[in-house]
């Protein structure tokens, strides 16, 4: 652990999406890990002292829904979890939407990373293959075919015979579905 305080007397809104950023308390004393920070240290000492703030907001969120994994970068969903959980994790994030990566082989999938390469590095770390997973956006407003968008930079794997952000293959988005259909029941 490492501890940093606070001594910059304005936070920088680092989700760049225009939410107001609160204002850290100067002089505060917050914990993280190495990891934790270095992640944020290339990108400035305001934004380190907003992204510090942010983590001490999120410690103080409601427990994580049944069936999610807490992790740094994307939860780990294994279990079926509640279209109302995935809009409360949403409206955390990009307000409406949701980034999540699938892994079709077991049937388990990521959400909640700030970039898709988050999520899908959460599940590589838990044993998943690279070639199994793919990248969708969730809008849990939406219902039918309009809630799921396959759209995702770590989708482009020419090697794989998909040359676009989108799942060119009709038979793997009927899987995404399928896993996707298992996890979260439809509204």
């Amino acid at each position: 652990m490492i501890r940093a305080v606070i001594d910059c007397p304005y936070m920088l809104n680092i989700e760049g999406f225009g939410r107001p950023a609160p204002t850290p308390n100067v002089g505060a004393v917050y914990d993280c890990t190495i990891v934790q920070f270095s992640v944020a240290i290339d990108t400035g000492p305001c934004a380190i002292v907003a992204w510090l703030c942010g983590l001490a907001r999120r410690r103080a969120e409601p427990p994580r829904p049944r069936g999610t994994d807490d992790m740094t970068q994307g939860r780990i969903v294994r279990e079926r979890i509640s279209r109302a959980d995935l809009a409360r994790m949403a409206e955390d994030q990009f307000g409406d939407w949701i980034k999540a990566v699938v892994d079709l082989s077991r049937g388990i999938m990521a959400v909640g990373g700030d970039l898709h390469a988050d999520d899908e590095a959460a599940l590589l770390a838990v044993g998943s293959r690279q070639q199994d997973l793919w990248g969708i956006n969730l809008y849990p407003g939406e219902s039918g075919s309009d809630w799921i968008e396959f759209d995702s930079m770590i989708n482009v794997r020419p090697a794989q015979g998909n040359r676009s952000r989108g799942v060119e293959d009709e038979p793997t988005r009927t899987r995404i579905r399928k896993v996707v259909g298992s996890l979260l029941p439809p509204e």
